[in-house]
């Protein structure tokens, strides 16, 4: 029997989704894609954040600022002047005042291109003011760098609303005179001084030598307490310790000014000179004067002028020339008062009158610091031999 071959059956393919079920697959997530963004694009401009660059619309704008600038998404006053007032004007996204005279303004504003406001660097208090010039002077309605030395750093100080250096006074000007005795021992001189006063003066310091071209370092001072930047002080013997005053000497004097920042320059120097004459004259000696021989003695009265404190002495010059220069004449001392003997060879050098002989005197006071001018000039005959 023959046989015939047959055909094994193929396996039945599996069928897939038909091309529409994919278009809308496709088309649905497209969907959710653009509705997300929508949603994302709705969440970040929408609403009103007051002006800090998110408004879309007035609708997103409120309060003080209602009005939004779509350039900027800023919630503003205004965006033209029908949005303001009456009688302002829109300025900057802002509402002000309009003007046409400086009258028209509430001070310090001014009237400026139509427009109330402050005039550029002034100011009605530290908010209006920045920078270098944080500190409104109020008076001025300006801004500056400092009222008070409170407002300046470290030492420095606020001088004209300017913060500067710690700034050193001035020096003074000062004259030096001689009055005399304030009291029966002390010899005086007066020191006047005058100068540009400072805010912060506290005295003042004396400096007195013998020797001239005084500097801090070589001569003797004294503290002189005077807030007012102007004044005199007297100064005695007894200010200077062992150091008196005499006739004939030349004293020299410069002062300086101390405030909060120290000690200032020293003025020029002055100088003042003592002179006895102002203090007083011996009276004239009570002639006459008795000569008993060459070596007998010469009896003198006499009287203090006074004003030489204590007198230690007085010095008698004798003469057998009128008018004489005391240099050059003979010279005794006698420590008797009101009245002296002298013996003639006292004298130095020695008188030796002969009789009928015409001799001339006078007397000079001396105190314990000075010595007087000379008497007026007396005379006497002698007596006998």
């Amino acid at each position: 029997m023959s046989s015939r071959s047959r055909k094994k059956p193929e396996p039945e393919k599996k069928k897939g989704l038909p091309g529409w079920a994919w278009a809308l697959i496709i088309g649905g997530i497209i969907l959710v894609i653009i509705i997300i963004i929508v949603v994302i694009i709705l969440l970040t401009s929408g609403g009103d954040n007051g002006g800090n660059g998110g408004c879309s619309s007035d609708a997103n704008c409120a309060g003080t600022t209602p009005k939004c600038n779509t350039s900027t998404g800023i919630c503003q006053e205004c965006l033209a002047s029908p949005d303001c007032p009456t009688g302002q004007t829109c300025v900057g996204g802002q509402c002000q005042l309009t003007c046409i005279t400086n009258n028209d303004c509430t001070a310090p504003n001014e009237c400026i291109d139509g427009i109330c406001q402050l005039p550029p660097a002034m100011c009605i208090n530290d908010g209006d003011c920045s920078g270098a010039t944080p500190k409104c002077d109020i008076g001025t309605n300006t801004c500056v760098e400092c009222l008070t030395d409170g407002d300046c750093s470290g030492i420095q100080v606020c001088s004209n609303n300017v913060c500067g250096g710690c700034v050193l006074p001035s020096p003074p000007t000062s004259i030096l005179t001689f009055p005399g005795y304030s009291t029966p021992v002390d010899l005086v001189f007066q020191l006047t001084y005058t100068e540009d006063s400072s805010p912060t003066l506290s005295g003042h310091k004396i400096y007195l030598s013998k020797i001239p071209a005084i500097t801090t370092g070589n001569a003797q001072f004294i503290i002189e307490d005077n807030t007012t930047g102007d004044g005199s002080t007297t100064i005695t013997d007894s200010d200077l310790g062992s150091i008196d005053f005499f006739t004939g000497e030349t004293w020299f004097v410069r002062v300086s000014s101390v405030d909060d920042c120290g000690e200032g320059d020293l003025s020029p120097e002055t100088s003042g000179t003592f002179v006895c004459g102002n203090l007083g004259t011996p009276n004239i000696p009570v002639a006459p004067f008795l000569f008993s021989g060459a070596g007998g003695s010469v009896i003198i009265s006499h009287a203090s002028g006074g004003g030489l404190g204590s007198t230690n002495q007085f010095l008698v010059y004798a003469s057998s020339v009128m008018n004489f220069d005391p240099n050059n004449a003979s010279v005794a001392s006698s420590n008797n008062f009101p009245s002296s003997i002298i013996q003639n060879n006292a004298f130095v050098p020695p008188i030796n009158p002969i009789a009928t002989s015409t001799w001339y005197f006078k007397i000079q006071e001396v105190g314990t610091t000075c010595t007087s001018v000379l008497s007026l000039e007396s005379f006497a005959v002698a007596l006998g031999i």
